[in-house]
């Protein structure tokens, strides 16, 4: 019987996929914009969104779900 490399990696692969827990068990949780205050203007400006520092709290959080 000859086993190919590739059979090989995958076998290995799932062994240590099985073992990691899923991605939504894995790290810590988004925060949604509700809960950010200041974050909102930096993302904003990361983004570049026109016109954010004239905008409400409310109206950042629709341009940034929006974009």
């Amino acid at each position: 019987m000859r086993v190919h490399f590739l059979d090989l990696v995958v076998q290995r692969a799932n062994i240590l996929n099985t073992d990691r827990p899923a991605a939504d068990e894995r790290g810590g949780k988004a925060s949604t914009y509700e809960e950010l205050s200041k974050g909102l203007q930096e993302r904003a400006r990361e983004i570049g969104i026109l016109g954010r520092s004239r905008m409400d709290k409310d109206e950042l959080i629709d341009a940034l779900r929006s974009y």
